[in-house]
């Protein structure tokens, strides 16, 4: 019983040395290792939710990769980044919204339709517009002087007597 416990013991020491070992070797090959026999691997496309990964060649016993014209890069060079699709839209549920007026303090804004879907803007036409071109500017008040006005009044007022 003792034998076998022992021979167990040493079969899974002899097992994680030989990984270790595998480990070792693809991070520090053999003198003279070279690149001749890569191995290709093929594109996998992005998709709606994930990465993909360009078409590559791939060193089984170091683990660098290479581009198509076996010249080393990055594994991060060839990741393809996924492109989450954005909502189709073909404004069938315009919202109007209606003109806010401009005020002495505030801008105003112009009626216009407004899509939920897309956030875009449309004028009454339903022509796409920006937001920029609907704003309608607000006017400062504007202060007269009065008592420039009287001196002016009196003065012309004295000259036609």
């Amino acid at each position: 019983m003792f034998k076998k416990r022992l021979l167990l013991v040493l079969f899974l020491i002899l097992g994680i040395c030989s990984l270790t070992l595998v480990g070792c070797k693809r991070n520090n090959p053999e003198p003279g290792h070279n690149h001749d026999e890569l191995a290709w691997v093929e594109e996998v496309k992005a998709t709606e939710s994930k990465d993909g990964m360009a078409g590559h060649y791939f060193c089984e016993v170091c683990g660098k990769y290479f581009d198509a014209n076996k010249q080393e890069v990055t594994r991060e060079s060839l990741v393809l980044k996924y492109q989450p699709q954005q909502p189709t839209c073909d404004h069938d549920n315009l919202t109007w919204v209606a003109e806010v007026a401009a005020t002495e303090t505030a801008d105003g804004l112009a009626g216009h339709y407004y899509c939920e879907v897309c956030g875009k803007y449309f004028d009454a036409n339903k022509q796409e517009v920006t937001r920029e071109s609907l704003v309608l500017k607000y006017q400062a008040p504007q202060t007269v002087n009065h008592q420039s006005a009287f001196v002016t009044e009196l003065a012309a007022g004295a000259q036609t007597r």
